[in-house]
């Protein structure tokens, strides 16, 4: 198909793609919608095709996407038609590039000011302990604020049951009080459950908030166990698991 391939193939290939994946595993493109989700394609951002390189850094112009962000990229490169998809963030896929600054204002606001009163950040991922934490050591009149307490009281489903279709709404209304802490006058402390496998979004969580930071890394293999053994995550294991697993590869790089 290429007159002049210039690709790299062979051990060098496969290593560039192992060494891609072990700093960053999931899909980006699933990233920006607020999806978890591992990539199993290494793609060239700039396709070749079009004038991309296929450097030896595994980094430069490459980006993991699972198998279908991949097949839609291929048809944006050739040139075809995009069909519409609409993400979990409620807009349109093929307007991602325009839009992520928003998904990312909406995942972190970058208008937080300190809390008024002592908040506690608690990490980790599924099946780590995060809610359980929190109530041995909260008192009645402290504020919990959990994106997953907030979708059930939203949607009237119960907890880890919630669609995705929530999310939107309850990353605002969690949004909402968060910006509120800055004037809380009502509780004497505050709790604040987040995944935050990344190190930077934690520094920039804690930093904002002026809040202490406990990260709860339980092993991988302990968080399925309490996913598996929990009846009210029927149905949602698989999905948990999953993101078990991508918390850890995330934490892992630091």
């Amino acid at each position: 198909m290429f007159a002049n391939d210039d690709r790299i193939r062979g051990r060098k290939g496969r290593d560039i793609r192992r060494r891609h994946f072990q700093e960053r595993p999931l899909c980006v493109r699933c990233e920006e919608l607020g999806k978890v989700r591992l990539a199993e394609e290494l793609d060239h951002i700039i396709a070749i095709a079009n004038g991309g390189i296929d450097s030896r850094d595994p980094f430069e112009n490459r980006q993991g996407l699972c198998r279908e962000c991949h097949r839609e990229k291929t048809t944006e490169d050739l040139g075809y038609t995009k069909r519409i998809r609409i993400g979990v963030d409620g807009w349109p896929v093929e307007e991602r590039s325009a839009l992520s600054l928003q998904a990312s204002e909406r995942r972190i606001p970058s208008d937080l000011t300190p809390s008024l009163i002592p908040l506690t950040i608690v990490c980790g991922p599924p099946g780590s302990g995060k809610s359980t934490y929190i109530r041995e050591r909260s008192l009645p009149d402290d504020l919990v604020i959990d994106l997953d307490q907030i979708m059930h009281s939203i949607s009237g489903l119960p907890e880890h049951h919630t669609q995705d279709k929530w999310l939107p709404q309850a990353l605002d209304e969690r949004n909402r009080i968060l910006r509120g802490l800055a004037s809380e006058g009502q509780h004497k402390r505050a709790w604040f459950i987040v995944s935050a496998p990344r190190a930077d979004d934690r520094n920039r969580w804690t930093r904002m908030l002026g809040a202490h930071m406990v990260v709860l890394d339980v092993p991988a293999n302990e968080c399925i166990r309490r996913i598996n053994a929990d009846s009210t995550r029927q149905g949602q294991r698989e999905r948990m698991i999953k993101a078990v697993v991508s918390w850890w590869r995330v934490y892992k790089r630091g």
